[in-house]
């Protein structure tokens, strides 16, 4: 079980993510009728980051040009974690206090 979850997570990191992606994942989490008014904040607080990660990434990949960083598993790690956050693991607390 837990080998066939790290699977499916590594193959969700590796597929092409970029921070329109991943923005639109948010927003359609926060517009979900399931969401709570918690969870719709906590996704309202969220919404920036794609953007402003993806200006640090510009900024980073001007910097070392000409070598062309690939950023897909760093777009799959941030929505992992939106995922992980949203979708906790029975049994198991939350480790971020909202």
């Amino acid at each position: 079980m837990k080998t066939k979850s790290l699977t499916i997570d590594w193959e969700k990191i590796t597929e092409p993510w970029d921070w329109q992606s991943v923005h639109k994942e948010i927003q359609r989490r926060g517009n979900e009728r399931e969401a709570t008014g918690v969870t719709k904040r906590l996704l309202n607080h969220l919404q920036p980051l794609p953007r402003s990660l993806n200006n640090l990434i510009n900024t980073f990949t001007s910097a070392i040009q000409p070598s062309v960083p690939n950023f897909n598993v760093l777009w799959g790690l941030v929505y992992l974690n939106i995922k992980a956050r949203l979708n906790p693991i029975r049994g198991y607390s939350s480790s971020i206090d909202i």
